[in-house]
């Protein structure tokens, strides 16, 4: 299985690391409580405006125990567009969210997620489904696989994909962002 020290190499090879601000949609966090340099939220520094949403109390409460001057919200990521109006941050972030979802509303999310994110956004998301093992579902119930997206889906929702083992790295930029700029 792929870890997101596999993935980081490409993702900065994508990541818009310029911008003003960022959401981070499934922030999450307690996974990463012993190794802090598997952690997402490390590659934001750059960004002024740092908001990370999360549906599961316990991982927003870690987060905010580590990162008190960022902004974290308890709330369910399909709901996005109720908290946050259209082109409302430079970047949105989704690592391991989409596959939680049941298909519908995993689509639901990314239309929602496009509208707010204003150059980019980055998915991913594992490479065919998998089980979720019953010590991951008791430290948090959200974290059922529900589906998984094949690579030809991705792409006709007009994401750039990146295979890294098992995991699908997306990115999709808008307007004129071509560089990392």
């Amino acid at each position: 299985m792929v870890s997101n020290l596999d993935v980081f190499p490409k993702f900065d090879e994508v990541f818009l690391n310029k911008g003003e601000s960022i959401l981070d949609v499934g922030c999450g966090g307690t996974s990463y409580e012993n190794n802090r340099s598997h952690d997402w939220w490390n590659r934001f520094i750059f960004f002024k405006k740092r908001v990370g949403i999360d549906i599961y109390q316990k991982e927003i409460e870690w987060r905010i125990s580590h990162f008190p001057q960022d902004m974290f919200i308890i709330m369910n990521a399909i709901d996005i567009d109720k908290q946050f109006g259209e082109k409302s941050f430079d970047v949105v972030h989704c690592q391991n969210v989409v596959e939680h979802l049941e298909k519908n509303k995993a689509l639901e999310l990314i239309k929602k997620m496009e509208k707010i994110a204003r150059k980019q956004i980055i998915l991913g998301t594992p490479k065919g489904f998998r089980q979720s093992d019953g010590a991951t579902l008791a430290r948090n119930p959200f974290e059922e696989h529900k589906f998984a997206f094949t690579e030809e889906e991705l792409k006709k929702l007009g994401y750039n994909v990146i295979t890294i083992g098992d995991y699908f790295l997306c990115y999709k930029n808008f307007g004129e962002v071509n560089e990392k700029t």
